[in-house]
């Protein structure tokens, strides 16, 4: 007999599984297995709906089919962990390529774009910074071109008029750091450990004088402006 209580929260948790399974995948940039999970879902959902038939033939065959698609769809998500931890490493500066583009959209706004090349998977990520943050990016690139590649940071407490800084403070380079972290792997889907400090090693580098000093790590022939 069919206890109608345990088939309403059978579908309950399909649903919040599969909203589960949905946002999962799509955060770890696979989309094919996103929409196959759903179909899985779905397919477990008809399962449980067709319960109230009370055929005890198909209900075994619907429960062979569906429990091992769910082990099939858990295998899927897992492996999707390693892809993830395989495609977060930070590449060195060597092998990071990086790409600064001013581009209209259809509603007639400027966006600010970077997209980035190197990461492991081959694909390209675009970032979109607001105008500051991507002027900040683009003097240092363009930089790279020049007999002075080194940006100076203005000291704490300097109250002096007549000296004009490249950067105001420190703060601003890691605006700059958490908004490519951010349009990389999405917000709150890094960390400062395995993320933010491998990216900062990679891009920047600090004058050895310690004369608050900085600059692109980058080769010139890695950047495109």
């Amino acid at each position: 007999m069919i206890n109608e209580l345990d088939v309403y929260y059978a579908i309950f948790t399909l649903v919040f599984l599969g909203y589960v399974l949905w946002e999962s995948f799509l955060k770890r940039r696979v989309k094919a297995l996103a929409f196959l999970s759903l179909v899985c879902i779905l397919f477990v959902l008809m399962a449980q709906i067709y319960k109230f038939s009370g055929s005890a033939i198909n209900l075994t065959l619907f429960s062979a089919i569906f429990k091992t698609s769910l082990i099939m769809i858990f295998f899927a998500l897992a492996l999707s962990w390693v892809k993830e931890l395989a495609e977060n490493i930070i590449p060195d500066a060597d092998h990071l390529h990086i790409q600064l583009l001013k581009k209209k959209s259809s509603s007639g706004k400027i966006e600010h774009l970077v997209y980035l090349k190197g990461f492991p998977g081959g694909d390209k990520r675009k970032v979109k910074l607001t105008p500051s943050l991507f002027e900040l990016l683009y003097e240092f690139a363009s930089r790279k071109s020049s007999d002075n590649e080194w940006l100076e940071i203005k000291p704490k407490n300097f109250s002096e008029s007549t000296k004009t800084f490249d950067i105001k403070d420190y703060n601003q380079i890691k605006r700059l750091l958490n908004a490519l972290l951010d349009g990389i792997f999405g917000a709150d889907n890094w960390t400062t450990e395995h993320h933010l400090n491998p990216l900062k090693t990679s891009l920047l580098e600090m004058s050895e004088r310690r004369d608050r000093k900085i600059r692109l790590k980058i080769p010139k022939e890695n950047i495109s402006l």
